[in-house]
């Protein structure tokens, strides 16, 4: 039986491993081709100056712009390499079938900041073949298996959408697929949803984060990202989806806590006061204009020896010193007001300890005791 050749263009048919049936070209993060080797002229008929500057997904037939998003979306995920076969518009309005390898172009920090294509005309069906099913099958094991969700979408209608939804979302692709999906957003963020639709469909690659009604009714807090699939004719993107739900938990969880300890802090009676073990303050909550007069970022980095009474620095180093050889101590001390007055203060103390179970600090918490130690000293005196 004869080998079928896959016509090239007019005179183009090349044989196999011949060299102007390979180029090479780079893209940037947003799809666009930045250059290109002559040899793209030689195999699709494009001319460098219509070439440079084009998106690549609108030179993808688009049976094929899922497979060849889906491998672009591997390559920046394990920021190595990919590979694909998809055919490429030629200049004379044809389609070539291209093995594409694509390599991460990554800079000093290690962020993908592009890819370099190596491509190759795949000229004879006995040629396709074996690399089609390479593709098909690594291509199915990509969408089968990853944790994001990517798809498709044409004129707000899915056209594709990977496998992985069912895990994130509750449904399956047949249940997705051909139907539009704005309802299952959040109404509340549904405005912002579809002004990140127009940005991709315009051009501008977008994200955003954004709450998705999942099949069995509960919420799934999804990061989003949606770019243009490089088509002129069609009001297509691209878009992933990974969940953010446990990041979300998180943050809120943080910021209650957060609220609730400002709240403590700044309603609480006593002081507390965390010190470096030189004595110098690191933290204090904000009852030191309570207490002292003074705000807590005037008091920030100075040591609070600096207010106390001469006649107790001495009593107060003898507790830093076992405080920060790992023990609790409690003492008595006066510490002058910021109006000049000295305030008696009862103050218990004890070490601040990091993960390895060093002694890095001193936490105390101080209360005023002024009127106690009047009574004892009015008390006394009457004894007398």
């Amino acid at each position: 039986m004869a080998t079928t050749i896959e016509p090239l263009g007019d005179g183009d048919a090349v044989d196999r491993g011949a060299p102007t049936a390979t180029f090479t070209y780079g893209v940037d993060p947003d799809g666009v081709i930045t250059w290109a080797s002559e040899g793209i002229t030689r195999v699709l008929g494009w001319t460098l100056d219509e070439i440079v500057g084009a998106p690549a997904a609108g030179l993808v037939h688009p049976d094929d712009l899922a497979r060849g998003m889906s491998e672009r979306h591997a390559l920046y995920e394990n920021r190595s390499r990919a590979t694909a076969s998809i055919r490429a518009l030629r200049r004379d309005g044809d389609y070539a079938w291209l093995s594409l390898e694509s390599h991460a172009d990554l800079d000093a920090s290690g962020a993908v900041v592009g890819s370099t294509v190596s491509a190759r005309a795949l000229l004879h069906v006995d040629e396709m073949t074996p690399v089609l099913a390479e593709a098909e099958s690594r291509y199915r094991m990509l969408a089968l298996n990853t944790f994001d969700v990517v798809a498709h979408q044409v004129g707000g209608v899915l056209e594709w959408i990977s496998p992985s939804v069912i895990t994130l979302l509750g449904y399956s692709a047949d249940e997705l697929v051909g139907r539009p999906t704005l309802h299952l957003w959040h109404p509340d963020d549904r405005a912002a949803v579809e002004h990140l639709r127009d940005l991709a469909i315009g051009g501008t690659r977008g994200e955003g984060l954004f709450r998705l009604r999942h099949k069995d009714g509960h919420l799934v807090w999804l990061d989003v990202a949606a770019a243009p699939d490089g088509s002129a004719t069609r009001l297509g993107l691209v878009v992933s989806l990974r969940d953010a739900t446990a990041r979300v938990q998180a943050e809120e969880e943080l910021r209650t806590r957060e609220a609730e300890y400002r709240l403590l802090a700044e309603n609480a009676v006593d002081l507390v006061v965390r010190t470096d073990l030189d004595g110098y303050v690191a933290w204090v909550s904000p009852s030191s204009r309570r207490l002292l007069g003074h705000a807590p970022e005037e008091l920030v980095g100075r040591s609070l020896a600096e207010l106390m009474h001469p006649d107790d620095v001495a009593a107060r180093e003898q507790v830093r010193v076992e405080v920060a050889s790992g023990y609790s101590a409690e003492y008595l001390a006066r510490y002058r007001h910021r109006d000049g007055h000295y305030v008696w203060l009862e103050i218990s103390g004890g070490p601040a300890i990091d993960d390895s179970g060093a002694v890095v600090g001193i936490v105390g918490s101080a209360r005023d005791a002024t009127a106690e130690v009047a009574a004892r000293e009015a008390l006394a005196a009457r004894e007398a």
